[in-house]
């Protein structure tokens, strides 16, 4: 499944925990490339899986950082 995510709100909460992209990535087992495009909304629509490491990472409900959900 993918989804659009809220960027800014990923943004805001990672340095809110004080995490750089590096330290999001590893904390989320994600390529720090990852972590910079979904930031950079280059990703486009991200997979669920992802969404739900980084909301993991960051210490909140994946349903937060979601705008909208596609099957697919």
């Amino acid at each position: 499944m993918l989804v659009l995510v809220n960027v800014e709100k990923i943004k805001n909460l990672r340095l809110k925990s004080g995490l750089t992209r590096h330290g999001l990535s590893i904390k989320a087992g994600l390529g720090k490339n990852a972590i910079s495009q979904i930031e950079n909304n280059q990703a486009g629509k991200c997979s669920l899986v992802r969404i739900k490491a980084i909301a993991d990472a960051l210490n909140v409900d994946s349903k937060e950082l979601i705008i909208k959900e596609e099957q697919k």
